[in-house]
């Protein structure tokens, strides 16, 4: 019989693994709160609450996997992004707060939720861009695709417990398997990065899923495919095209989108201010 404390095991853990930084603070109290299943608020009114046993073991187990650099959500198994619960595995890419820089975009260009529009999501691993766009545009069809069989299984769980309905999922590499389709618009978190980029973690490297992070050419390698394919795939002269890129690639995406005939070509800034998101139209 243990006599830990939930304030004990946060301090503990707090100290002996030299985490004292606010954000491994709060990454901590998030496991404690996931397998208590409460929220931040009981850690504190119930800090001298003695946890039994089995609680004691879970929450050393995923704080030790947290301490080896596990990313906190596949601890978890799930991150929060938009305004849906997202659950993630080895499979899928974890969502981040600066794809939702897309979402506004799309948001602000269209910002009849009633219309119906119809709308592709390359690349969608988790579903989250996916989930949060056919969630804010109800009477529109969304088709999600990925090359990644266990990806889109996973983003079937996720559309299922968010209660979106309105997606269709295919597995494709990127546009092979939609040559019967047009779209209003076209969205893309493609892979990125660079394989030689030094300042990517080690983490990120070691635990998520590579094909969904690192690209051939510097990056550019599958944005460059879907930009020179996207006019076949848009309806009309409206229909646009939303990428999400990495900071220093605005540039050169900008040439991609004016070399394949693109207008109205622009760039959107992420929450640090960088350039994050790229937009043209037909």
């Amino acid at each position: 019989m243990n006599d830990k404390t939930i304030s004990f095991i946060l301090k503990e853990n707090l100290l002996n693994l030299e985490l004292k930084d606010e954000a491994s603070k709060t990454d901590l109290q998030s496991i404690i709160c996931d397998v208590l299943n409460v929220d931040r608020a009981y850690l504190y009114l119930y800090g001298d609450k003695v946890l039994i046993d089995i609680q004691v073991e879970e929450i050393e187990k995923k704080i030790f996997r947290y301490t080896q650099g596990e990313p906190l959500a596949y601890i978890l198994g799930y991150k929060h992004f938009w305004k849906q619960k997202i659950f993630v595995n080895q499979h899928t890419l974890i969502p981040r707060a600066d794809t939702e820089t897309l979402i506004e975009a799309v948001l602000n260009d269209y910002p009849n939720k009633n219309e119906a529009l119809d709308i592709l999501d390359l690349g969608t691993g988790s579903g989250a861009i996916a989930i949060a766009l056919a969630a804010e545009y109800p009477n529109s069809n969304v088709i999600a695709v990925d090359f990644s069989k266990e990806a889109l299984k996973q983003s079937e769980i996720n559309a299922n417990q968010n209660n979106v309905d309105n997606i269709k999922f295919i597995e494709s590499d990127w546009y092979e398997n939609l040559a019967k389709y047009k779209f209003d618009i076209i969205v893309s978190n493609p892979p990125y990065i660079d394989i030689e980029d030094s300042e990517i973690n080690d983490e990120v490297k070691k635990y998520e899923p590579h094909s969904a992070l690192f690209a051939n050419d510097g990056g550019l390698a599958d944005i460059e495919l879907i930009i020179s394919k996207a006019q076949n795939f848009l309806k009309n002269s409206n229909g646009k095209l939303y990428i999400e890129h990495g900071y220093t690639q605005s540039e050169v995406i900008y040439k991609l989108f004016a070399n394949a005939g693109f207008l109205d070509i622009r760039v959107i800034k992420d929450l640090n201010g960088r350039d994050r998101v790229s937009i043209a139209r037909k």
